[in-house]
């Protein structure tokens, strides 16, 4: 579960990789309390490597979509909660629960 500290909005979650989109959530309608129950499945991803996730509004009619903000995290197992953090200002934008799990090889 995700929440904003702002404005109703449309969010959508991206996972990128030094600035390559791997996956993209489905855009929630009208919310500041989205919840994603899906899962991403990425290969290839090294241990070592840094989870990079954009939660952006996704505008109908803008040119471009604004972004809510950013967060970080390891790709160690586990689940977490981690602060969004805004662009511009740095401030926090709400929080976002996830679950990291690695394949059974």
């Amino acid at each position: 579960m995700t929440r904003f500290r702002t404005r109703e909005c449309f969010p959508v979650c991206l996972l990128c990789d030094t600035g390559l989109l791997l996956c993209r959530s489905s855009v929630k309608q009208n919310t500041l309390f989205p919840v994603w129950d899906e899962t991403w499945i990425v290969k290839t991803v090294p241990s070592t490597a840094t989870l990079s996730v954009v939660v952006r509004e996704v505008e109908t009619g803008a040119l471009i979509d604004n972004d809510v903000g950013v967060f970080q995290t390891s790709v160690n197992p586990g689940t977490k909660e981690v602060e969004i953090v805004g662009k511009r200002l740095g401030r926090s934008k709400g929080t976002f629960w996830l679950n990291v799990c690695l394949p059974h090889i």
